[in-house]
């Protein structure tokens, strides 16, 4: 068996003994497209046998007709001011800790929180920008 097929059955095996709540998250379902992509390489001998010649003789070039699309800029990196950045902080930990995590203790888990809270600050620093 070869290393590239002998590193491909570890790495499956690892991702396979993972727990079910990292195999569904974001990173997780990341992981498993990425390996799924290796084994879809696999099955049709991408990689078999490569010397530097035969490889870069399967190089394609892709001609780039597209535009990117813009990035979308979050509010909090038009704002230069650090001072500004840890005042907004300070407050929006204030308003989360004494408004928020007291109701939904119970009902919101700390990712629902902490995702409020990152909507907080984006939002009073959008209001600075302005």
């Amino acid at each position: 068996m070869s290393t590239a097929k002998t590193d491909l059955n570890n790495l499956v095996s690892m991702f396979d003994e993972l727990d079910e709540t990292v195999k569904n998250s974001p990173i997780g379902q990341l992981i498993s497209s990425g390996i799924d992509f290796i084994k879809t390489l696999d099955e049709y001998g991408v990689g078999d046998d490569d010397t530097e010649e035969t490889s870069s003789s399967r190089v394609i070039e892709i001609e780039d007709d597209f535009d990117e699309p813009d990035r979308h800029v979050l509010p909090s990196e038009n704002l230069n001011d650090i001072d500004k950045k840890l005042e907004i902080h300070k407050i929006v930990k204030t308003y989360v800790d004494t408004e928020i995590r007291p109701y939904v203790e119970d009902n919101m888990t700390q990712e629902q929180i902490s995702d409020a809270y990152g909507a907080l600050y984006e939002f009073a620093c959008w209001i600075m920008n302005r």
